[in-house]
């Protein structure tokens, strides 16, 4: 999982460093925006599963916690994107393309699974890593 999130946030940069070249601020500003709240939310669903899949844990609490914890991010996220886009500084383009970085990196990461690749992000065997 550390390797799929290192190739998210490398996916991340060179999304952001694509959107430069346009030379607007509301491009570069959402697509860094839909970027950051991709990785974020892909941190974060890998520690809450974590914590979820512990034996240890108490399963109805958890899912009570997991819920509420779902609701006040879409909250948040909502309420983010509301205060930027009526400010006028997203780009709902570039912002769809900043939110599908870690869709992008999970693609990638599965089509060098499937072709057997061996990629440079300090795993030896990628598929042995999986246990596909």
């Amino acid at each position: 999982m550390k390797d799929l999130r290192r190739l998210s946030a490398i996916v991340y940069f060179l999304a952001l460093g694509l959107s430069l070249a346009f030379h607007n601020f509301n491009i570069t500003f959402s697509t860094a925006l839909g970027g950051a709240i991709s990785l974020g939310n892909f941190s974060l669903l890998n520690s809450l599963m974590s914590r979820l899949l512990n034996p240890e844990a108490s399963s109805g609490m958890a899912g009570a916690v997991s819920s509420a914890f779902f609701f006040v991010r879409f909250i948040v996220i909502g309420l983010v994107f509301f205060i930027f886009a009526n400010a006028g500084w997203i780009n709902f383009i570039a912002l769809l393309s900043g939110l599908s970085v870690t869709v992008f990196s999970i693609f990638i990461w599965s089509l060098a699974i499937g072709l057997g690749l061996q990629p440079a992000l300090g795993s030896k065997n990628l598929a042995g890593k999986t246990g596909v």
